[in-house]
């Protein structure tokens, strides 16, 4: 009894990962991120971005005494920052799918080096918004494919709850405020091959992303004084590995994971719903 049911669980299992992409041959050869023409496409992604390295650049500071100058500010790194976005796409044609995000960005650090040591700023929630295109190039009945996209992600104004130095000192332990304005943006052109297997889509592909970071912040402190300082620096690693597993729950409702590698390291989840 016991090969029975677990042989009645394999055959309804096979059916589910099957059946519906086998029933609609033309709607399995849509790519990640596209959308069956006339349909629309609603859906929630969550996305963490690990680490993102940017080039080393000049830091400037100007103070309440008059003072002004440079230095060096080296290594970089937006990290462990979480983007949790709503999106929208619309299939304006079988080969072309547009597409809205908007959502926000929370948990994110700027992490630099400067002459003095080792800096990290925590980072204030802030809105996101992004918009991207996504076009099937090439298809094949077997279910093999072939899409090029070009996707846009912005904040601006971002504020910075404190900095924390290396030796255990903060701006909030010592009484400091933090005025902090810090922009992002990113710009990215990617390539996926992707291939049907039922109710599974795996794609993998190479991506270009160029981003760049600017962040104007004001130290006030207790007696009145402050100091304001400010930079702006550009990705670093431009030439990306990007990949995932897009899988059909239910027709029209699918769940994916999504990876990017090199360019940032970056994981993301998201669930949508074609309508």
């Amino acid at each position: 009894m016991r090969r029975i049911s677990m042989g009645i669980c394999a055959l309804l299992l096979l059916a589910w990962a099957a059946g519906p992409a086998l029933a609609d041959q033309k709607a399995q050869a849509q790519g990640p991120g596209m959308v069956p023409a006339g349909k629309w496409q609603v859906g929630l992604a969550s996305t963490w971005q690990i680490s993102e390295r940017f080039q080393d650049t000049i830091e400037y500071g100007a103070d309440s005494d008059g003072a002004s100058g440079g230095e060096d500010n080296r290594n970089v790194k937006m990290r462990d920052d979480r983007l949790h976005l709503a999106t929208v796409s619309y299939g304006l044609h079988r080969r072309l799918t547009l597409t809205a995000r908007a959502g926000m960005a929370e948990g994110g650090k700027i992490a630099e080096t400067l002459t003095n040591g080792q800096w990290e700023a925590k980072l204030k929630p802030v809105f996101v918004w992004g918009l991207g295109a996504r076009g099937l190039l090439w298809e094949h009945p077997n279910g093999l494919g072939l899409t090029a996209g070009l996707s846009y992600l912005r904040y601006d104004d971002r504020g910075i709850d404190h900095w924390h130095y290396t030796n255990g000192w903060s701006t909030d332990q010592t009484g400091v405020g933090v005025d902090g304005h810090v922009d992002y943006w990113r710009l990215e052109a990617s390539a996926l091959a992707h291939w049907r297997l039922g109710r599974f889509l795996p794609f993998l592909g190479l991506g270009y992303a160029y981003s760049e970071l600017k962040d104007q912040d004001t130290w006030n402190y207790p007696d009145g004084s402050w100091v304001r300082y400010d930079f702006t620096t550009k990705s670093q690693d431009r030439w990306g590995l990007l990949g995932g597993l897009q899988a059909e729950l239910w027709r029209n409702l699918s769940l994916a994971l999504n990876f990017s590698y090199f360019a940032r390291e970056e994981l993301g989840l998201s669930l949508t719903w074609d309508f």
